[in-house]
């Protein structure tokens, strides 16, 4: 429930961001239409990399304690709760919140690997070769994303936090995706 309700609030608060940038700079904008365009784009771009981060950080983690396949074993788990509170009156939230947690797990299960070799690999060798690599996702990572919005906020520009997101964000994202297909000897 902690890490569900973790990752909602995240959710929350980085939508509460993005929609005070979108509020806050549509006055400045010569298209307001455009400008919600450019922050919604920003933002779906923002909530990708986070979620790969997030599947790669919580994979590292697992094989760090022994074990693999942490979004396999979170989204079964989740499913077999969602299963308990159905029989359950009331426990709406419970249920939604499961909900939300399993569409999210369910995305984030596309990114495990495909070939058996790959599924098969013990976690020492997973963390042999992903130990640079989980370093290279870090760095894209929250803290640095507030970093810059809050540089960028300080000159009174968040129009080149969009951009950051938009542009170094997900270049930077799709350079790390492919090192971690070459190098990562398992997704």
């Amino acid at each position: 429930f902690g890490r569900i309700l973790d990752g909602v609030v995240d959710y929350i608060y980085t939508i509460a961001a993005f929609l005070g940038i979108a509020i806050g700079g549509r006055n400045g904008s010569m298209d307001p239409l455009l400008w919600w365009l450019f922050v919604s784009l920003a933002g779906g771009s923002y909530a990708l990399q986070a979620g790969i981060l997030d599947y790669y950080r919580n994979e590292f983690l697992a094989n760090l304690k022994g074990s693999g396949g942490f979004v396999e074993n979170e989204l079964s788990s989740a499913k077999s709760e969602r299963e308990k509170y159905t029989t359950m009156k009331g426990h709406c939230l419970e249920r939604l919140m499961l909900q939300v947690y399993i569409k999210y797990s369910s995305y984030q299960n596309r990114l495990k690997p495909t070939t058996k070799a790959l599924l098969n690999s013990n976690p020492a060798d997973y963390i042999k070769n992903n130990s640079l690599l989980i370093r290279l996702w870090a760095l894209n990572g929250t803290s640095t994303h507030v970093f810059v919005l809050v540089c960028c906020a300080w000159f009174g520009r968040l129009d080149l936090f969009l951009w950051y997101i938009l542009g170094f964000g997900s270049l930077y994202t799709l350079f790390v995706y492919v090192l971690q297909r070459l190098l990562g000897g398992q997704n």
